[in-house]
This record gives C-alpha cells, structure tokens and sequence, in this order.
C-alpha cells in the first residue's frame, strides 16, 4: 500500500496517552454514554431515543473500542450496529451500501472491510431481501466514456485491497458502476432544492433508482484537492466521467457539487444510515496515500444524518491531527495550493495516462478549487456549509453519544469547544 508514512499516534500511544478514552478510566469499567447515570433531566435519554426511533434530531453515535477490549473490528461494528435504529428496513426490502474505493489502496485509503462485512451481515439478518455494494474508483484508475468504453476495473481493484471479499462473505451482490454501460447505467439526478450550482442536472448510477434503501460507508480521510473525504466527498462515485470532469472543471464550485449529489431526489429519499469505522485515519495528503494515525481505539460514527456524521468526523480528525507531529513526507501536503493537484488532474495526469484530453472546455474557463479549512469548523468548510444551506441552516445543537469506551476528559473537552460549542457530547 502506498500510505505507509505512518504518524506518531500508535496503538500503544493511542492507550498510553489517553486521547480518546480516558487513561483512569479501567478495563471493563460501566460504559458512558449519553444517557448519562439515567436521569431524565440530563437529555441523555432523551438523545438515545433520537438515535434509535427515526425522529429527525440528527443524533450521532460514536462508539470508542479498545482493541484490548474489543480485539475485532467488526465486533466492534456489531456493537454499534446494537444501538442504531433499524426500523426502516423491512422484510424483503433492497439496499445498496456504497463504498469509498478510489482506488486499489487498501484501508483507511478505502472503506474498512471489515465494516463491509459487517454491515452487510447486518442488513441481511434483519430480513433484507437483496444487498448490493459497491463503487466506482476514480477517474485516476478507471474509466467509462462513451468514446473508450470502460477502462481498468473497480472489481479488480476490489480484489486487491479486500473490499470485494468482503462483500461476498457477507452474502452482498457486488456492483460496479463501471460495469453497468455509460447510457444505461445513469439516470438524471432530481436537484429539487434552491440554487443549485450544478449548471445541469448530473447524470448518476442508475441503481439509486432500483433499491429502497441507501447505506454509506465512508472513511476518516484528507484529501489533496478538497481538504477531506468523509461521506459527502464518497457522492463523486455516483457520477458519470463527464459529470466528474465537470466537477473538476469548475474547480470554485467543487466542494458544492460533490456535496449538493447527496441531496438529488433520488438519493436524499432513500439514505437512512452513514456509518464510518476508523481503524486507521490518513492524513496530510490522501485521497490514496499520505500519513497513517492508527486508531486504538476504534472509532465507530454513525448517523441518519450525513451532514451531523460529517461534522463530527471532522473535528474527529481534527483532534487526532493536532496531536500528531508534522512528517516531511508526503511533499504534497495538503495546503492553499491545492488547486495545483487539480488542474495537474485534469491538464496532465488524465490526458497522458489515457492518451486524450478529458473533457472539453476551454481552461480560459476553469475556475480555481477554493481552500477548505475545514478543521475549524463548518462556516470553514464549504462542503459542509452548502449542505446546511440545502437542510435550510445549521442546528443549535448537534447531540453526540457515546458508547463503548467513555472519552478522555481531553477529547470530550475538544468536541465541546469545537465549531463554537455546536456539539453537545452530553446529548
């Protein structure tokens, strides 16, 4: 794998220094979570019961696992997968669980597979009829044009970083988009919100359209260009080539375009869960490579609601980047020059590995990729600031509960300080 700069946050030290889970806090002690000791004056209760009846408070989960507690990651997603809320799928039903896989990488430059398993697992022992999984990988390793065809392949990616066998044990129907024919494949996205950036309606796989329900399995990732890949960043798989050179192309609007895919008709109506496990989170550079922090504990995220995942992740990401000193590798980190990566994208890596331009719009046009911030906080990160517009605001309060392993007082305190005091780790 070509992350393999790995940061000074080791398992060990993850323990040792207790950024995550309290270091006085002993093995097998009560868990903590939201509910606090069980008054009903504390608004713990009151989070749990969001989380698990479907109402729209936005709750997020997140589950710490210790690997000396909970020495395997999917038992670590099964727990968290006790907590959820799981009314929305009934007998017989559809889902499609898409994957980040940009490309053959394996975790955490893609979804963990053991969270694939898992969640796979899940849905079908709770009566699915069918499940499907799958992605796209990025324009950088396969392509579907209607002049070339289909060019590499996200199967044998798959095969090669885990992702595929993972989604046969778990008894799922792999689906790749590139597989699925660039006209018959696609369907028109339904931008039923104001405003949208997209100049035209984007063309998106068609499977959204076939299935009742959609679950993301995103990852804890920087990103060259964009800042950060979480779940809003995993809707560039949905898109056709030419719409995700479009996205590119109009590089002052990206972190919008990518982000107003998830809230098309015919994905926002069928979302019901986005779940991230972090055994690893890649930092400084990322899509595919960069610094690796192991995560001990586990980190497990999950929520109905996509912008409330997000959020919280980030600032997830940014409380483990901050304790993490600085390597001098990778050259390209992460910075205000990122619109660099991106015109290299489209003016020289895409053209000479294919051998033709891609796509055809005059550079005199091209709009520079604006910087995200995205560490400090929502109104810094435009991705997360178009979703808000489109949901009509951010919320007041976004509630955080706990579970598994209780936080240290240091992570607690960041996640209260953190975006002007939005999260509320006491529900």
């Amino acid at each position: 794998m070509n992350c393999d700069n790995r940061k000074g946050i080791s398992r060990r030290d993850f323990l040792r220094r207790g950024v995550l889970i309290g270091g006085a806090v002993t093995l097998g002690s009560p868990v903590i979570n939201l509910a606090g000791c069980g008054s009903d004056d504390d608004g713990g209760p009151a989070a749990e019961a969001d989380l698990r009846n479907g109402s729209d408070s936005g709750a997020v989960l997140m589950g710490l696992y210790p690997s000396s507690q909970i020495p395997d990651a999917e038992q670590a997603v099964r727990l968290a997968c006790a907590e959820l809320d799981w009314s929305w799928l009934t007998p017989g039903d559809t889902v499609f669980v898409k994957l980040a896989c940009n490309s053959g990488n394996s975790h955490p430059a893609v979804t963990s597979p053991a969270a694939v398993r898992t969640v796979c697992s899940e849905i079908l022992e709770r009566g699915a009829g069918r499940v499907f999984a799958g992605d796209q990988a990025g324009v950088e390793s396969v392509r579907l044009t209607a002049e070339m065809g289909q060019v590499g392949s996200t199967r044998e990616l798959m095969e090669g970083n885990g992702l595929l066998e993972a989604i046969v044990q778990a008894g799922a129907e792999p689906h790749f988009f590139d597989e699925q024919g660039y006209e018959d494949g696609y369907v028109e996205a339904t931008l039923d919100f104001g405003a949208p950036q997209w100049s035209e309606p984007p063309r998106i796989a068609r499977i959204v359209t076939e299935v009742d329900h959609i679950v993301m399995l995103p990852r804890l990732s920087s990103h060259a260009i964009t800042g950060c890949t979480l779940g809003h960043k995993c809707a560039v798989g949905w898109l056709r080539d030419d719409y995700r050179y479009l996205l590119h192309f109009n590089g002052g609007a990206i972190h919008q375009l990518y982000t107003e895919v998830n809230y098309c008709r015919e994905i926002r109506n069928r979302l019901r869960l986005t779940l991230t496990l972090a055994e690893q989170v890649l930092l400084d550079r990322g899509p595919d490579a960069g610094t690796i922090a192991e995560a001990d504990p586990r980190i497990v995220l999950a929520s109905k609601h996509l912008s409330n995942h997000d959020a919280v992740g980030v600032a997830a990401m940014a409380f483990i980047d901050d304790l993490t000193p600085a390597a001098p590798w990778p050259p390209f980190r992460y910075s205000e020059n990122a619109d660099l990566g991106n015109q290299m994208l489209i003016r020289v890596l895409i053209p000479v590995k294919y051998g033709a331009p891609w796509g055809d719009r005059d550079m005199a046009d091209y709009t520079l990729v604006e910087y995200s911030d995205y560490q400090q906080g929502i109104a810094s990160d435009p991705a997360l600031t178009r979703a808000y517009e489109i949901l009509g605001g951010v919320p007041s309060t976004i509630p955080v509960r706990w579970v598994g392993e209780e936080p240290s007082s240091e992570f607690r305190s960041f996640l209260e300080g953190h975006n002007g005091g939005i999260f509320n780790p006491n529900g």
